[in-house]
């Protein structure tokens, strides 16, 4: 321990122990490496936590480096992480597979009958009918139905056509981030953060705004007679969609009536009238 270790490539393996893997015997040694480089005595607690069985070294038995600058910050060190990317170029979805086990994703039919026709879609192009709902708004989405190359690719597109004074109500992406531009109309958008605090924007023709992961959004168009068109991407193969609206008062079965009464400070003739309101 103590010396530099390098790889084919001239890489320093004592940082960047993850180039070097196959050199070193244990998670562990990977972990006193690490903490050799760094100078301050509570560094070694925020490296990864590896799962040996042994546990991650005592501090008190770890050995330093000599001679050593006090003054000089901890140096960083790169995580180890499991790889979420596709492990191929492509995964076409095998949408006619009949699924007798479930895996996260779509399997992949067999590369050599992937055709150019896999990676388009017209799923976008015609205009979303906005009198489907109350509401006035509908959401076409692309998938591995209409277009199977995106299997594990990590990425949804979405068009929102929104009639005049239509909303698309609050609601969540639970598994996605989302950008949005609008290219007809204006818009009123905006999200609320973990502290309750709202951020809002109106955009014009060719704005964009962006709604992070899992909080809890909308979008209104102001004007009211002109349509509004957005394009959304959103950073998932399947994102989800859960209205706050209708994931309160129109599950199956029905959260209780005392639930929503406290939860909302109101009676149950209001529980009632918005159940059937919303459908429930």
């Amino acid at each position: 321990m103590g010396q530099v270790q390098l790889d084919k490539k001239g890489r320093n393996c004592t940082l960047f122990s993850i180039f070097c893997a196959s050199t070193i015997d244990s998670p562990i040694k990977i972990l006193q490496q690490e903490v050799e480089i760094s100078t301050e005595k509570e560094s070694y607690e925020n490296l990864l936590s590896f799962s040996d069985p042994y546990g991650p070294p005592k501090a008190d038995k770890i050995k330093r480096k000599p001679n050593h600058d006090p003054k000089k910050k901890p140096m960083k060190v790169i995580q180890v992480k499991s790889d979420p990317d596709p492990l191929q170029d492509y995964c076409i979805a095998d949408t006619l597979f009949s699924q007798s086990f479930f895996v996260n994703g779509a399997p992949c039919i067999n590369p050599a009958d992937t055709a150019p026709s896999h990676f388009t879609t017209s799923a976008l192009s015609k205009p979303g009918n906005t009198a489907t709902n109350p509401l006035g708004f509908n959401v076409t989405v692309t998938n591995i139905r209409n277009l199977p190359g995106m299997n594990t690719l990590g990425l949804t597109m979405a068009r929102v056509d929104i009639a005049g004074n239509g909303l698309v109500p609050p609601h969540t992406h639970p598994r996605a981030s989302e950008v949005t531009i609008l290219i007809k109309g204006s818009l009123l958008v905006g999200f609320v953060d973990t502290s309750n605090r709202l951020f809002t924007q109106q955009l014009r023709e060719g704005d964009s705004f962006v709604f992070p992961q899992g909080l809890i959004h909308f979008l209104y168009n102001l004007d009211s007679k002109a349509s509004a068109l957005a394009i959304s991407g959103l950073t998932s193969q399947n994102p989800g969609a859960q209205l706050a609206s209708a994931a309160t008062f129109t599950t199956k079965p029905n959260i209780p009536d005392e639930v929503l009464k406290k939860a909302f400070q109101i009676n149950g003739q209001d529980v009632s009238r918005i159940r059937k309101n919303l459908g429930g």
